[in-house]
């Protein structure tokens, strides 16, 4: 049998670093060599990302409380918990927290590198 290419990680739900803001690194591109990143955000209502798109990175959003408002140019949904977006690379979207109660969601951006973005802009602060 042949060693694991890199060993399991296990990241308990009060642990991550934290980015900038109320956005928390869970899984590292460096624990993931690049293959992933995961992040945990925390949206207070009325906060979200405007309309964007990765170059690089496609995005698998998650919704782990609360309810948080997703789409497009074209489209939107209201996505509640355990309910799943996909953002495909160079896909304009959007998510936000249009509700009464705070939103945590989970993004998972393959391949990984978001966190380091993220990090840059703390810098910058």
């Amino acid at each position: 049998m042949s060693e694991p290419f890199m060993p399991i990680s296990v990241v308990l739900p009060e642990a991550g670093t934290t980015l900038i803001g109320d956005i928390r690194c869970k899984v590292s591109s460096a624990a993931t060599n690049d293959q992933c990143t995961v992040l945990e955000v925390t949206l207070p209502p009325g906060q979200g990302a405007a309309m964007h798109q990765h170059e690089v990175e496609m995005e698998i959003l998650v919704v782990q409380a609360g309810r948080c408002t997703v789409g497009d140019e074209r489209n939107q949904w209201v996505l509640e918990v355990g309910g799943i977006a996909h953002f495909p690379q160079r896909t304009r979207h959007f998510f936000r927290n249009d509700h009464p109660e705070t939103c945590v969601i989970l993004i998972t951006a393959i391949p990984g590198g978001l966190d380091r973005f993220f990090e840059a802009l703390a810098a910058q602060a």
